[in-house]
């Protein structure tokens, strides 16, 4: 998954290419082959809702911020579970 984040990474900056920013973005809010970072995931479904489809990063940002709040409920429960 790394090898495949360098080509997309490099799609993205050379070519402009939305695709690559889409996947990027999904990487990114996954963990697959990259660190989870929610706020690099939206900028690249930002980028990709440039050029591409904007009802696909339209609906990846809304999954994404469901996804975001689900991690860190998940956070908060097993604090307060540690605490207890």
């Amino acid at each position: 998954m790394a090898i495949a984040a360098q080509y997309h990474r490099k799609a993205a900056e050379e070519h402009n290419s939305a695709r690559a920013n889409f996947n990027l973005g999904f990487m990114h809010e996954w963990g697959l082959g990259l660190s989870q970072d929610f706020p690099l995931a939206k900028r690249h479904y930002d980028l990709a809702g440039e050029g591409y489809s904007n009802k696909a990063a339209a609906i990846a940002l809304f999954a994404m911020n469901i996804h975001q709040k689900a991690v860190k409920f998940a956070m908060y429960l097993e604090r307060h579970v540690e605490e207890n």
